[in-house]
């Protein structure tokens, strides 16, 4: 709103912007849209997130084509449905552990579909040492499937503050090479001669409920109204007042 950026920010905060906001107001806002695959050329694809709007390149292309396997398909790999029998593996070490929880944070107003979304994120290290806050897991008891994915992501680490990359997100690429196994992920992100950490993950689409959709924008707007609106009063009675002591003096 008016350049400032509210990505990340509050109900309150939104709704607060939209009060103090001069005019002409200048909204810039954010459709995620499914990446078609395998239609138009790579020219004409782009990947848009909430930071920048980057042209896909054909390796790109080729990787994300990757994830259209005819058995079993994507949806059905995701970390929501990832056994028991997950392991886990730090991102910066080499050395293993099980792990016995997998994800289930799914929304409950949320369902999954067919659609993939993609994004392409850049970790910034101020040193090859600092560690990203990823840990990422893969299956044992698919030997086919050897995808790899974040199954949590550190507090208050590198990737939590840059709030992009998000449990259950699959990793593609790590600095342009595809990732098909958990030692190549390792190799890639504990690499002393790389500093910035780019990542091409995908994820299944959310989709919410249009109803609650509906309900949670009409709310919004009525509240945003009747907070202008008082805000108006609230300016219009300042300036008569200012008005009646000008003329008293």
């Amino acid at each position: 709103v008016n350049g400032k950026d509210l990505s990340r920010a509050s109900h309150e905060e939104a709704v607060e912007a939209f009060r103090t906001a001069k005019d002409p107001i200048v909204v810039q806002v954010l459709r995620r849209q499914p990446l078609p695959l395998g239609q138009g050329s790579s020219q004409d694809v782009q990947l848009v997130d909430v930071c920048t709007q980057t042209d896909i390149t054909f390796e790109h292309i080729m990787a994300l084509a990757k994830l259209r396997p005819s058995s079993p398909p994507v949806p059905d790999i995701c970390p929501f449905l990832l056994s028991d029998s997950c392991h886990s593996l730090h991102t910066m070490g080499q050395e293993y552990y099980e792990g016995s929880e997998y994800l289930s944070n799914m929304p409950a107003e949320a369902e999954r579909t067919d659609e993939l979304e993609y994004e392409e994120v850049e970790l910034c290290r101020l040193n090859s040492q600092e560690k990203l806050g990823l840990t990422l897991c893969y299956r044992t008891d698919d030997e086919d499937d050897v995808a790899i994915y974040v199954s949590e992501i550190g507090p208050n680490s590198i990737a939590a503050r840059d709030g992009r990359i998000r449990e259950g997100d699959r990793i593609l690429q790590i600095n342009g090479q595809d990732v098909q196994n958990r030692e190549e992920a390792v190799a890639l992100l504990s690499s002393e001669d790389t500093r910035n950490i780019v990542l091409l993950v995908a994820r299944p689409e959310m989709q919410l409920e249009e109803a609650w959709l509906d309900d949670e924008h009409t709310e919004f707007l009525e509240e945003l109204k009747m907070e202008m609106l008082e805000e108006q009063r609230r300016e219009e009675e300042e300036m008569e007042r200012a008005a009646r002591e000008e003329e008293e003096q």
